[in-house]
């Protein structure tokens, strides 16, 4: 519940609805990535990090190599990896340290390779790369790395967005409560072959 004040809505030389309601929608937007990446599943959306319950790779407490990825990216039953939708998901903390990794020495050519257009993804091994920033940094015991096929992943909303405004409860300071209400869920199609795997890093 958002409270504001009606001074705010009386004063304003600006659209302050407006305002609010862009508010409104990047954190729905935010709240709803973090529940799609992490959420338990049992008292919230489950997460992908949580869905996809196959380690593909141990990586090292607080690093990751080459040998690393490319292991993860094979860990990954080759029927999903010849899908469209087969990805690598990490935040971007972890991206620029993959992009400082290199085939041999220093020179050799890194791992990265940018998207030809704007807005195109880049790639790591020739997969493409979303940035997610609700995934974990590198460190130890973190999922800092998801592979697979994304399209596995099902979303489902139900009706759409309500604005909720109360009046009377905050009444005694002169402020509205606001609040967003919407319902949906999301869940990993897994008939056993775990379309989606994480690299999870060593607790030491």
């Amino acid at each position: 519940m958002i409270k504001v004040n009606y001074e705010i809505f009386q004063d304003s030389y600006f659209d302050f609805e407006k305002v609010l309601m862009e508010l409104f929608a990047e954190r729905k937007g935010r709240g709803e990535n973090t529940a799609m990446t992490t959420g338990a599943g049992s008292t919230t959306i489950e997460g992908l990090t949580v869905g996809a319950a196959a380690s593909g790779v141990t990586l090292g407490a607080a690093a990751l190599t080459r040998d690393n990825i490319v292991d993860l990216i094979h860990s990954v039953d080759i029927a999903y990896r010849k899908s469209p939708s087969f990805r690598i998901m990490m935040n971007d903390t972890t991206m620029a340290y993959i992009r400082k990794l290199y085939y041999s020495a220093a020179g050799g050519g890194t791992l990265y390779t940018p998207g030809s257009l704007a807005g195109a993804p880049a790639y790591i091994e020739n997969v493409p790369v979303f940035i997610n920033n609700a995934m974990a940094d590198i460190g130890a015991s973190a999922k800092s790395i998801l592979i697979g096929d994304f399209s596995k992943y099902k979303i489902r909303r139900v009706a759409g967005l309500r604005m909720k405004v109360v009046d009377q409860l905050y009444a005694a300071t002169d402020q509205i409560g606001m609040d967003l209400l919407w319902r949906w869920d999301a869940q990993i199609l897994n008939a056993g072959g775990n379309p989606i795997k994480y690299g999870v890093h060593a607790a030491t």
